[in-house]
């Protein structure tokens, strides 16, 4: 075989066993449980608690320098369809509803909304519906961490 064959064969297999692996990666139709969130998490390279707080499971984890934390949604039993990232940050005067609204109108994936003394909060869903991936959900994290550091560039944080 010459090497252009040899290469041209080789990116064949290749490109046949590529959605196999991609397969192999879905989400399964019934959705995660919290702790396989946190071992996904945890193979991602972050931290990742489970903690229950007023009777509610959820992770606890950090990216950008910024505490956040992962509440599980969409549940049957333990396996949940989706999952609702959360951050706030503790500002000394807090931000204006027009500050937020100004982040809602041009932020795409992540909201803001206001604590009782107008501390920003932002929140991002994931969906988890049958058919997503893994390699979705590394995804979504990775617009996640992009809107922490966005929020926090535009609250001088």
């Amino acid at each position: 075989m010459t090497p252009l064959f040899k290469s041209l064969a080789l990116s064949c297999a290749l490109l046949f066993t590529l959605p196999q692996a991609v397969h192999a990666a879905e989400i399964p139709a019934k959705g995660l449980t919290l702790e396989a969130v946190a071992d996904w998490l945890r193979g991602e390279g972050y931290r990742a608690q489970i903690v229950e707080e007023d009777g509610e499971r959820r992770i606890k984890s950090a990216l950008e320098g910024v505490n956040f934390e992962i509440f599980a949604d969409d549940c049957d039993g333990a396996d949940c369809l989706s999952l609702h990232l959360s951050t706030g940050f503790d500002l000394k005067e807090g931000i204006t509803l027009e500050k937020a609204n100004t982040w809602n109108r041009n932020k795409r994936w992540a909201a803001v909304s206001l604590d009782d003394e107008n501390d920003p909060y932002l929140s991002m869903d994931v969906s988890l519906a049958p058919g997503s991936s893994f390699e979705a959900l590394t995804d979504s994290l990775g617009i996640w961490s992009m809107m922490v550091r966005d929020m926090k560039t535009f609250i001088d944080w």
